[in-house]
């Protein structure tokens, strides 16, 4: 049986101010403070209680 080698695969992205870019996508990118818990919090960041 012969062993495969592979080359690491780069992804290069830029997270600038306002927006995520990589090769392929342009999204945005923020922080939004909300008065009350969102429906869905999974992987939210919670600081200083807020």
């Amino acid at each position: 049986m012969t062993e495969m080698k592979r080359k690491p695969i780069l992804i290069p992205i830029d997270h600038g101010y306002g927006n995520v870019k990589t090769s392929n996508f342009i999204f945005p990118a923020g922080i939004a403070e909300y008065k009350d818990e969102p429906a869905m919090a999974t992987d939210t960041l919670c600081w200083a209680g807020r």
